[in-house]
């Protein structure tokens, strides 16, 4: 006789109904969470992570009709941080373009090297 079955059967994992119910909605939270960590930008990675926590709270102590408001919150902020990765790797592309001398100087003009510590 083994206690593995025993073990495996009565531990439940903690966010398991959130998963299976919103799978698409929790992936599009992890990959906007690492977008937000990517761009550098704080404010958006507390904004992020609060949304991602309440969503798991959300998910234990009330009912499903709260999740969905906080589901669509989650997903306009995904394409807000897909479209600020899309604008960001843009700017990276024009600075790489405009050092090599491939394009005029327009975004490192007046004497700027074109570093930014946030993209949001």
């Amino acid at each position: 006789m083994s206690i593995y079955p025993i073990l495996f059967s009565s531990t439940q994992l903690l966010f398991s109904n959130f998963i299976h119910d919103f799978n698409f909605i929790f992936i599009i939270a992890i990959l906007s969470l690492v977008g937000s960590i990517i761009l550098r930008s704080k404010k958006v990675i507390i904004t992020q992570l609060v949304l991602f926590i309440s969503i798991f709270i959300l998910d234990k102590f009330a009912e499903n009709i709260l999740l969905i408001p906080l589901a669509i919150i989650q997903l306009s902020f995904g394409v807000f941080i897909l479209f600020r990765l899309k604008k960001a790797i843009d700017r990276n592309y024009l600075l790489v373009m405009e050092k090599t001398h491939q394009l005029p100087r327009n975004v490192n003009s007046n004497s700027s090297n074109g570093s930014q510590s946030s993209f949001l």
